[in-house]
């Protein structure tokens, strides 16, 4: 295939930063020999395909409620129509295609959709990523569901899923060599509040014709509940907002992983996890970008200097591994890698503009192409 050798500013391998390095690629965005070609500056910095390993394509925006907190954005959304209900999928599916193209022309190479319909996973393709799709289910009295073809069945969070199904999804991770599963945990203080019997959540889905008969309050944490359900095997916990120091020392011990989405956090509910704790213990961690409706785009960059905004102690380094090799790993943990192979994604992203990896991610929107296009001919 035709090579042309290239010399970016940087080049971020996934794991580690390498200044002004020579870079062959074919047409196809792959690495070549550059030997004996022309080389060729280029402003800006080469990257590998960013990871998205958490977002809701099928989610279109809602405004923002008066009150802060996850119950008045729930009605905000439901009062958008941006809630799915089981009818009409395809007037979910045709704006989340649209999304998924934007995605992928900002840079997402691999995406961990939560998906209410069960059917992104053609949508993931169909944009050029590669990624799996989470087909989220609820009911708190409901201990088992169908399993739909091209999907990973998961719960969507301890108040609205029923302890069985939990636990076979996890176990079904365990029996398909860790394929990874989710779960939004420790969102709202109302989870917490919730396994206690306490708070609006008992109300409200009694209110919705759910049974609470049968369930039994734990009177545990969140991911305490969890991990006696899981042991947290091949979980990759979302939010983790208000989880404590005792339940961090316990993701960490069962290297579970935590998926950041400080945007969506900030809009929701305006605070922030414990990213530091989270850190110094040793936790991996991968960022997502949530919906539309909680967050202002699906631009993973924009998310990682969001969370250098929030946590200004974290290196370059250390973010872009949650958006790079952290993420991929998460989603990897199958034998067989990830469920959707890429249709036409170039696999190395060049960000033109930024001198560093600081400049990266102080927040501006750089311009960004994929390096099998750049190798095509277009100009640098």
């Amino acid at each position: 295939m035709p090579v042309r050798a290239i010399r970016p500013r940087w080049y971020w391998d996934g794991r580690e930063a390498h200044s002004a390095p020579v870079l062959g690629i074919t047409a196809g965005g792959q690495f070549e020999d550059p030997s004996g070609l022309p080389v060729e500056d280029v402003d800006g910095i080469v990257l590998p395909g960013l990871v998205n390993a958490h977002t809701h394509l099928e989610v279109g925006p809602a405004p923002r409620p008066d009150q802060r907190g996850f119950l008045p954005w729930l009605r905000a959304l439901q009062a958008a129509g941006g809630a799915y209900t089981g009818g009409d999928p395809e007037r979910f599916l045709g704006p989340a295609r649209s999304r998924a193209a934007q995605m992928h022309a900002a840079g997402t190479a691999v995406v961990g959709d939560i998906s209410n319909t069960g059917l992104t996973a053609a949508v993931i393709r169909e944009a050029g990523m590669t990624g799996l799709c989470f087909h989220e289910r609820i009911g708190i009295d409901v201990p088992t569901h169908p399993v739909l073809p091209d999907t990973i069945p998961v719960p969507h969070a301890v108040y609205s899923t029923h302890p069985d199904w939990i636990s076979e999804c996890a176990d079904r991770s365990v029996s398909s060599d860790l394929t990874p599963w989710c779960i939004h945990v420790d969102e709202d203080p109302f989870e917490a509040e919730f396994l206690r019997g306490e708070g609006p959540w008992p109300g409200i889905l009694r209110a919705f014709g759910r049974d609470l008969a049968d369930f039994r309050y734990p009177h545990l944490t969140p991911v305490a509940y969890l991990d006696v359900q899981t042991r947290l095997r091949g979980a990759i916990l979302v939010h983790c907002v208000c989880t404590g120091p005792a339940d961090l020392d316990l993701i960490a011990s069962r290297n579970a992983t935590i998926c950041l989405c400080v945007r969506s956090n900030l809009w929701i509910g305006g605070r922030l996890p414990d990213v530091q704790g989270m850190v110094d213990r040793g936790v991996r961690l991968v960022v997502g970008t949530d919906s539309l409706a909680s967050s202002p785009d699906l631009d993973v960059l924009a998310e990682l200097a969001a969370i250098r905004k929030a946590v200004p102690t974290l290196s370059a380094e250390r973010l872009l591994r949650m958006a790079t090799s952290s993420g991929f790993d998460a989603l990897t943990l199958a034998g067989d890698g990830l469920r959707s192979r890429p249709n036409a994604a170039a696999p190395l992203l060049l960000v033109r503009g930024p001198t560093d990896l600081d400049e990266l991610l102080n927040g501006t929107v750089w311009p960004r192409s994929w390096l099998g296009t750049l190798a095509s001919g277009d100009p640098t």
